[in-house]
């Protein structure tokens, strides 16, 4: 998973870098805006961390940049803003960011904000592919016909020149698959013994 640390400073980016480098995150630093926004481009991180002062473009412009990127994956965004003013965190959220941090910063609790956001974006992309599933099985069913003709006698189903079972029309045009059984109702008559 990678992380953008965005932060003008060397030696603050380097050590952030370092304290966040844990497995599964892979650190990218960018040292501007501008180079913010092209990493970002170019890498889809999945976390980043944004300095307020980020010289060439502001942090919070950086923010709402990502928010306007069309993405099905939404980074999570952390603000690290200079001090602990009521309207920079304000400033922050409206811009975009899912949390913020002042400074001095702690490493341990941001650490634990990252990991907070890592836990928040793995469910985000869980549900972006359960989604998907659910609109691909929603596309086959809409794909089916509102009236099927049934055979009253052996239950086949029509498909145009052929009759089918129920279950193998049902692969064909739900893709929908079945597991052989036997239902309480049917199982003590097919496999009791009979009578000699």
């Amino acid at each position: 998973m990678k992380l953008l640390i965005a932060e003008s400073d060397d030696a603050s980016r380097r050590a952030l870098a370092a304290v966040l480098a844990t497995n599964p995150l892979e650190p990218i630093e960018a040292a501007t805006g501008p180079d913010a926004i092209q990493r970002m481009e170019a890498e889809s991180p999945a976390i980043i961390i944004l300095d307020w002062t980020l010289p060439g473009m502001g942090g919070l412009e950086v923010c709402m940049r990502a928010r306007q990127r069309n993405v099905q994956l939404r980074p999570y965004i952390i603000m690290i803003s200079p001090g602990e003013s009521t309207d920079d965190v304000v400033s922050a959220f409206a811009a975009g960011a899912d949390d913020w941090v002042s400074r001095p910063l702690d490493g341990e609790q941001l650490r634990a904000r990252v990991h907070a956001g890592m836990r928040l974006v793995l469910r985000e992309h869980a549900l972006v592919v359960e989604h998907a599933a659910l609109q691909s099985a929603l596309k086959r069913m809409h794909g089916m016909p509102d009236l099927v003709p049934i055979c009253s006698c052996c239950k086949r189903v029509s498909d145009d020149d052929t009759w089918l079972a129920v279950d193998r029309y049902l692969t064909v045009h739900a893709g929908v698959h079945f597991t052989n059984g036997l239902c309480p109702t049917c199982a003590p008559r097919l496999l009791e013994p009979r009578p000699k």
